[in-house]
């Protein structure tokens, strides 16, 4: 069985926005997505039915480059057709997310033998052998694929041997695959590898540090960032909040920090040359995107290239999601009352703050179930919109709200005036506003 894991990025949004950039872009209608994982590492039917029910806009899809050339030259693109021809049935539109893969011929089989996940993409051993399948993808679904993002979190080792260290190998790699791409299509839209969410933390802190903000806003800056993630993961990644000038400085400037992920973070925004578009991930509180989003767009700036920012992973529960990963039920304090308010919250932030395009991710994630027995289905359920059982959850229905108040199109910029403690943007003639404990309201604009 060819082998490859199908994302379904269900976009249900009715038109292609412009350019992100600040609030108020209002040229056409965001998109909004939701996704959803197929068997990991297996080949996935796509369920036309489904998508033309949720009116679906994008589709895309995780594919490794020995999922289509399992040996030297000898492609098989028979699963890979019948897959984007099901999702163009559809009505809908295919991006690919292309990694070079593990553990066979185009890249040697390291993980194997160094007991690496799977998941861990490896530079390839050849870089013509690697731009000629890139081409060979590119020429064959011409007018077909919407966008390529070349390989996922290459500043986490989980994704890329070496992570950040290993960045320079990845360069060559965006490079030329971004060359092939557009030679052989040159509507395609290329985007980078998306940097881990937890990263443009630590990042952000230490550049208002060295702008001149105190330790203590620093610190609380930190806080903020952190709270979605919940003191444990806190703790096990950050070794615990800085207290002091000198726990801060240590964890601002470590070697590991500072080299393996700030510097390929910067990088990265001077190789957007080669893309026409930057991806985000983004797992932290909605409270917090406004101060992310003006980061990455002051950085575009200063490197010359301002790409549109297009969100490939969205999420939020991820306090939940860590603080189960020790334990073997969901833990009691999931809320989904909440869980579902603060959904609705970060759609309407990060449209309201400019994003052309989001995919909520995920949407429900069977496969993990039958992966591990269950056990992850407990961990990653909580940031989905429904649970193991397909029931809908409260998040579910804000997502629909979302979508019809960012659907009609319109003006989009922020509510002028109000008070401290209260947050708002307006999207054509709705108002929508909230409290950080209370539900969304909505209305008409004055």
């Amino acid at each position: 069985m060819a082998k490859w894991m199908v994302l379904l990025s269900v976009a249900l949004g009715t038109s292609c926005g412009g350019e992100g950039g600040g609030k108020g872009t209002g040229e056409a209608a965001p998109r909004l997505g939701i996704a959803e994982f197929g068997i990991v590492y297996d080949h996935r039917d796509v369920d036309g039915a489904e998508l033309k029910a949720l009116g679906s806009d994008e589709v895309w899809i995780h594919l490794d480059w020995n999922w289509v050339e399992e040996a030297e030259g000898v492609r098989s693109w028979d699963g890979l057709d019948d897959v984007v021809a099901a999702i163009l049935a559809a009505g809908a539109e295919v991006s690919i997310r292309l990694r070079a893969g593990s553990n066979h011929w185009g890249v040697g089989f390291s993980n194997e033998e160094e007991d690496l996940p799977e998941i861990t993409s490896n530079p390839p051993l050849d870089l013509e052998k690697y731009a000629a399948f890139v081409r060979a993808l590119a020429e064959r679904y011409r007018g077909q694929v919407r966008a390529y993002a070349i390989e996922n979190e290459v500043t986490a080792g989980a994704y890329w041997k070496g992570g950040g260290a290993n960045y320079s190998k990845y360069v060559p790699m965006l490079v030329r695959a971004s060359r092939e791409i557009h030679e052989a299509d040159s509507k395609a839209v290329v985007l980078d590898f998306g940097v881990q969410s937890s990263a443009y933390g630590p990042a952000i802190a230490r550049e208002r540090y060295e702008s001149g903000d105190s330790v203590a806003e620093v610190i609380d800056f930190l806080d903020r960032f952190s709270r979605q993630r919940g003191d444990s993961w806190v703790k096990g990644q950050w070794g615990g909040l800085p207290t002091d000038r000198d726990t801060l400085e240590a964890f601002l400037y470590n070697e590991e920090f500072t080299g393996k992920i700030y510097k390929p973070m910067l990088d990265n925004f001077l190789q957007q040359a080669h893309c026409d578009a930057y991806q985000l991930h983004y797992y932290e509180h909605w409270s917090v995107f406004p101060e992310v989003y003006d980061w990455i767009r002051s950085h575009q700036a200063e490197a010359g290239v301002v790409n549109p920012v297009e969100i490939w992973e969205l999420g939020t529960a991820m306090i939940l999601m860590q603080e189960d990963l020790n334990g073997d039920r969901i833990p009691d304090e999931f809320d989904a009352g909440e869980h579902g308010r603060n959904v609705e919250k970060l759609l309407l932030t990060v449209f309201g703050e400019g994003i052309p395009f989001a995919v909520h991710f995920p949407h429900i994630s069977p496969a993990l179930i039958s992966k591990k027995g269950g056990k992850l289905e407990k961990v990653f359920g909580l940031a989905k919109l429904v649970d193991g059982q397909v029931i809908r959850r409260p998040a579910f229905d804000s997502y629909l709200r979302v979508h019809l108040v960012i659907g009609a199109g319109g003006a989009i910029s922020g509510v002028p005036g109000l008070p401290e403690g209260t947050w708002g943007y307006e999207f054509g003639g709705t108002r929508a506003i909230w409290t950080e404990e209370g539900k969304v309201m909505y209305g008409r604009v004055p």
